[in-house]
């Protein structure tokens, strides 16, 4: 059995996952002995992202879906065909540090409480992606979220609860959610909890199964010594086209803003809608609509 099963999905990212696959090849765990398993699950590119998997990376084991499945769906079925003790979900745009893995697998070897651990996920500017250190998505929370507060006090627990801003993001500490960018889980865990939620065709499955994972009495844990760069939002733009955008990726941002409002709506009704009242639904709510129209406009306009 593998110490580690690495999942992958990939839509049209090729150029991105030849580079995060190469900074896999750099880890210590062996692919040769056995201990790591590198599963990739395309769904649907038309970018030739499969043929350059299969002749650069033949040690790849690769998915090939017939159609853009969905975030949730796609891992899914690369999770029913790991063997791992621990499985890891990757985003095909990033770059994995050396030692990551190493000091990941470790960490889960010696917290026997952690259900799931992330590490330090980092943008190319060294700013830290804020979505690998998340506090629970109560309402409160979401709403000085989505209305811009938590940006205006980020050292405030009251204002920033979020994203738990106040915390040392140097410090391994716990945290309720982390990004399904860089998520690790044991493999027990998940037969526990079940799958991802394929309701959820993008967004938020990452917290609905941070949510399970706690609901079980595991622990979610943030460990900044594995760093990650994550090239994040970067797969729609074109590399010529500067800051102007294309009517095809103000079309992409438009129906990802459809998909995050509607997603987040999807989880609140499922995590929250017997536990708060209704008007506090609606005031989360209202926010999610404030800011994906500030999104759409955005797009329409920049």
């Amino acid at each position: 059995m593998p110490k580690l099963s690495v999942i992958i999905l990939n839509y049209n990212t090729r150029d991105y996952i030849v580079r995060c696959l190469g900074s896999i090849e750099e880890q210590n765990l062996d692919i040769s002995s056995g201990s790591l398993e590198v599963i990739v699950a395309d769904n649907g590119s038309t970018d030739g992202s499969s043929e350059k998997i299969r002749k650069g990376f033949p040690w790849v084991k690769l998915i090939e879906n017939k159609r853009n499945i969905g975030f949730a769906a796609g891992n899914n079925r690369a999770i029913r065909k790991a063997k791992g003790e621990l499985l890891l979900l990757l985003n095909s745009d990033t770059v994995v540090l050396p030692d990551a893995f190493e000091k990941l697998v470790k960490f889960m070897d010696e917290r026997t409480d952690a259900g799931a651990v992330t590490g330090k996920l980092v943008l190319p500017d060294g700013a830290i992606d804020l979505s690998c250190h998340r506090g629970s998505p109560t309402p409160w929370n979401a709403f000085t979220y989505f209305v811009k507060l938590e940006q205006l006090f980020p050292n405030s627990p009251f204002f920033s609860g979020y994203h738990q801003t106040w915390k040392d993001f140097d410090a391994i500490h716990e945290v309720d959610a982390i990004s399904g960018a860089c998520f690790m889980v044991r493999t027990k865990v998940v037969e526990q909890v079940g799958l991802l939620d394929e309701r959820y065709f993008m967004y938020a499955e990452d917290l609905d199964w941070c949510m399970r994972i706690r609901d079980k009495g595991w622990k979610i844990y943030y460990d900044p010594e594995a760093t990650v760069i994550h090239f994040k939002k970067r797969s729609g733009r074109k590399k010529d086209e500067g800051k102007q955008l294309t009517d095809k990726t103000k079309k992409i941002r438009s129906v990802t803003t459809t998909y995050f409002n509607d997603t987040m709506q999807l989880f609140y009704d499922k995590h929250y809608k017997d536990k708060y009242p209704l008007f506090l639904r609606k005031l989360v709510f209202t926010g999610i609509w404030l800011f994906g129209k500030i999104r759409t406009l955005r797009s329409r306009w920049h």
